[in-house]
């Protein structure tokens, strides 16, 4: 292997090493037993080059050279003569040592190793301008470079010497596929001297990965407390780079039960949490709805769910989602409304039940009087009912004691723009009135007795107003009116009573659209 060269299992007995190079070499004989230290047979035969060699067995390590007498160093303790026939130290510790001859102004240093098996190590160096790197690196087949190029050789036995450089600093890299990048070093060779520089290779950490698929997008990702992400739009959240072996994850969102999981990853392996395991409970809701007449029946409903009877004013829980109120009275009106409850939320509801009357008539001078169950009212044109919006249904029986026409109106915003709905014993009448100019009409044929009191029912929703009358005990359609883009529940409602008119009122009602407010 160039400048290294190892030759295991010598058998006992006399043997003769001879080096050979074209400007000159270096040769010896030495004696090897089982269990002993190596003997060199003096003197070293060397032409143009400097030969140390280091016999060791034990705690024992003799050292002779082919230029003694010189001055030796072990460790960089202080100096020692060492003659032609060599020296003998004693009580070396097993493992690595440095070794440092001087002779003048030449200085030779090299690296021993000492251990329990008799071992027998010659360097041979050149007398030139020239110097020696030793590279440990502790592992095989490693790759150095020197000054950005790669040398021909890679390390063996955990080390690779390098000889012949010209004395000078040098940078030196070292690389192993599956062992992490190390960092440079620089290292000064000098003449007749072996440069060291160790390296501690680590191997590539093999990491785990972790894909979370089919979760609640916009839920927060922990890995052992730490936040470490949030899943996207489509539910999930790939983390690529996860260190092996045990590791908390949890899942957690506003409104939804957290999930919690203790999973061992595996180096190279990829974990994943999917669909039912990444989804999230969301938190119970609570409702509850204050209503009045305290005897109205209220209920709460969702498709696929039992009923659930709700008792006034008592808090009950839902799971988050859309639900169905559903008010029955006694008069046997029966109401319902939509309710979106959301995830943890608590939500309280007031749902007056009872219909508007008399009361919420606007009253100007003259307004409504009293006669016996009735209500009469003379004259004042526009009379209008409080009430906005005006969705549900108005119920009222209307007598026409004075005049031609029974009128009231919806969607009333000011005398110019109100929708006009009129009856008489011969037909029911509807008219749209904007900016006081009418422009739009119907004419329905009905024959009624305008002497006795009809009763109407008028049912408004901003999107439609439909009128009934109230004939052999069932309620008959007279008109549906709608108006795309307009809200018609916006406006009043009221009657119009000429100056000269009368008319008498009973059993008035309002039952407003349930309010979820």
């Amino acid at each position: 292997d160039g400048a290294q060269w190892t030759l295991d299992k010598i058998s006992s007995g006399e043997h003769k090493l001879k080096f050979a190079a074209p400007h000159g070499g270096s040769s010896f004989a030495f004696s090897a037993a089982s269990g002993a230290l190596p003997v060199v047979k003096v003197p070293i035969i060397s032409n143009g080059f400097h030969t140390l060699v280091v016999g060791s067995f034990g705690s024992k390590v003799r050292v002779y050279c082919s230029y003694c007498p010189a001055k030796l160093s072990l460790d960089g303790q202080a100096a020692v003569e060492i003659a032609a026939a060599g020296l003998e130290l004693e009580n070396v510790s097993a493992g690595a040592h440095k070794i440092s001859i001087t002779q003048g102004r030449d200085l030779h240093t090299v690296e021993i190793q000492v251990g329990a098996a008799p071992l027998l190590a010659t360097y041979v160096e050149s007398d030139l301008n020239i110097g020696t790197l030793l590279v440990v690196t502790g592992e095989d087949k490693v790759q150095v470079f020197l000054n950005g190029q790669l040398y021909k050789q890679n390390t063996k036995a955990g080390q690779l010497r390098i000889p012949n450089l010209n004395p000078k600093e040098y940078v030196v890299r070292v690389a192993k596929t599956g062992f992490q990048e190390m960092p440079e070093q620089r290292v000064l060779v000098r003449k007749g001297e072996e440069a060291r520089v160790a390296f501690s290779l680590k191997p590539l950490l093999r990491m785990a990965s972790l894909l979370i698929r089919g979760g609640l997008p916009g839920t927060e990702v922990l890995l052992d407390q730490e936040p470490v992400g949030t899943l996207g739009q489509d539910g999930t959240l790939h983390l690529p780079t996860v260190s092996p072996g045990e590791h908390t994850i949890q899942l957690r969102k506003e409104n939804f039960k957290p999930k919690q999981w203790q999973k061992r990853f595996t180096a190279g392996a990829e974990l994943a949490l999917a669909d039912d395991e990444a989804a999230l409970e969301p938190l119970a809701a609570t409702l509850r709805i204050t209503f009045s007449p305290p005897d109205a029946d209220v209920t709460v409903s969702r498709l696929g769910e039992t009923t659930i009877k709700v008792v006034s004013g008592t808090p009950f829980s839902v799971s988050p989602g859309s639900y169905t109120i559903t008010a029955r009275t006694s008069d046997k009106r029966v109401r319902t409304s939509t309710v979106e409850i959301a995830a943890g939320q608590s939500r309280s509801i007031d749902l007056p039940l009872g219909p508007g009357g008399m009361s919420n008539w606007d009253v100007p001078e003259g307004g409504w009087r009293a006669e016996k169950s009735w209500f009469v009212r003379k004259g004042g044109d526009f009379v209008g009912y409080k009430t906005t919006p005006t969705s549900g249904s108005f119920v009222f029986s209307a007598l026409l004691t004075h005049g031609h026409k029974l009128q009231w109106v919806l969607d009333y915003t000011d005398k110019q723009n109100y929708v006009l709905f009129q009856i008489d014993e011969n037909f029911f009448y509807r008219s749209q009135v904007v900016n006081g100019q009418e422009v739009g009409s119907a004419k329905v044929p009905h024959k009624s007795d305008k002497k006795k009191f009809r009763t109407i029912q008028i049912v408004v929703s901003p999107s439609q107003i439909t009128n009934q009358i109230w004939e052999d005990n069932t309620w008959v359609t007279l008109d549906s009116y709608s108006a795309p883009g307009t809200n018609l529940a916006s406006g009043k409602f009221g009657f119009i009573i000429p100056g000269g008119d009368e008319m008498a009122l009973s059993n008035f009602s309002h039952y407003a659209d349930l309010s979820l407010k």
